[in-house]
C-alpha cells in the first residue's frame, strides 16, 4: 500500500497582528506535511503560487521528503503591509498544496489574518477613503468653504488613518477635538464629533451667528490637515434682520424693546467685519 499523504497547519492558522505608529507587522508560520502509510517513498509537494496573496510570503514554493523521513516544513511570512485595519473580517489565503509521492494528492490550506492599526494624525484627511481605503486629501474640496445656514448643521467627514495611509476601522471619536473659531475675534466654540463607518466620522457644524470661522480638527493636542474655512450664512429667503442679524459694518444695540436695531460701528473702537454682531458680541479694537 502507499503512503497516506496528510497536511496539518501548526496552531496559528488564524494570525493577529498589530502595526504600530510608524512600522507594519509580521509573523513566521511553520507548516507541517506529514507523511505516513505502510510503504517507505521519497515525496514531493509544491504550492500554487497564484493561490499566494501578496500579504503573504513563502520561502520556498516547492521542496521534497526523503523516504525515511516523516514530514516535511513549509515557512511562510505573513506581513501588515500594505493592509487596512479590519478587524471583524479577515484577509484570507487559501494555499493549493499538491504533494506527490506513488499518489498524489492536493489540500486546500487556509490562513486568515486580522489587521490592526493605531491612528496617526499627519495621515488623517478631510473627507472620506477611496474604494481601496487608502486616504487621499483632496486639495479642491479643502479649500473650498463650507456653507451653513444659521441655525442648521452641517456634517463634515474626516477619516482616521494609519502610518500607511490607510483608513482604520476602530471609532477613535475620543481622541481627536473639533474647533470653530471666529475668524474676527479668535472665539473658539468646541464641536461634537460622532463615527460613520470605517474609520470616518463626522463634525457636527453649527455656528452660533453670522460670519467666517475657520474649523481646526486635532488628534492627540495634533492638528489634523488644514482648516477649514467655513461661512454661516443667512437661511434661504431670509426677509427680516430677525432672521439674519445685523449686516456687516453694524450692530444689534438691544434697543429695550426687544426689537432689533442695527447701528453702525464705531470704526474706531470695534471690530465688525462680520455680520450678526449684537453689543455683548462686538469685538473691541485694541487701544491705541
Amino acid at each position: 500500500m502507499g503512503p497516506e499523504l496528510s497536511v496539518q497547519a501548526l496552531p496559528g492558522g488564524v494570525i493577529r497582528l498589530s502595526k504600530t505608529e510608524s512600522a507594519n507587522a509580521e509573523r513566521t508560520l511553520e507548516l507541517t506535511i506529514p507523511v505516513g502509510g505502510t510503504d517507505f517513498a521519497p515525496a514531493r509537494w509544491a504550492v500554487n503560487e497564484s493561490s499566494v496573496p501578496p500579504w503573504l510570503s513563502l520561502s520556498i514554493l516547492q521542496g521534497s521528503i526523503g523516504e525515511t523521513e516523516p514530514s516535511g516544513n513549509l515557512s511562510l511570512t505573513a506581513s501588515t503591509t500594505g493592509l487596512a485595519e479590519d478587524l471583524t473580517t479577515p484577509y484570507e489565503a487559501l494555499l493549493d498544496l499538491n504533494v506527490t509521492s506513488q499518489r498524489g494528492e492536493t489540500f486546500v490550506v487556509r490562513i486568515e489574518l486580522y489587521v490592526s492599526a493605531p491612528t496617526v494624525a499627519n495621515t488623517c484627511i478631510w473627507g472620506r477613503p477611496t474604494s481601496d481605503r487608502a486616504c487621499k486629501a483632496d486639495t479642491s474640496s479643502n479649500n473650498a468653504p463650507i456653507e451653513v445656514v444659521l441655525g442648521e448643521a452641517a456634517e463634515v467627514p474626516f477619516t482616521a488613518c494609519d502610518f500607511e495611509g490607510l483608513a482604520v476601522q476602530h471609532a477613535d471619536a475620543g481622541s481627536f477635538d473639533a474647533l470653530l473659531i471666529d475668524q474676527s475675534s479668535g472665539a473658539t466654540h468646541p464641536l461634537q464629533i460622532s463615527y460613520d463607518l470605517s474609520g470616518t466620522h463626522l463634525v457636527l457644524v453649527q455656528p452660533p451667528y453670522i460670519g467666517e470661522f475657520g474649523l481646526r480638527l486635532s488628534f492627540s493636542s495634533a492638528q489634523v490637515g488644514v482648516e477649514r474655512a467655513v461661512q454661516a450664512i443667512c437661511p434661504p429667503g431670509a426677509t427680516n434682520l430677525d432672521e439674519c442679524g445685523c449686516p456687516t459694518g453694524t450692530y444689534d444695540s438691544a434697543a429695550a424693546d426687544g426689537a432689533i436695531n442695527c447701528k453702525p460701528c464705531n470704526l474706531n473702537d470695534m471690530d465688525c467685519t462680520r455680520t450678526g454682531l449684537t453689543l455683548a458680541t462686538v469685538p473691541l479694537l485694541p487701544s491705541r
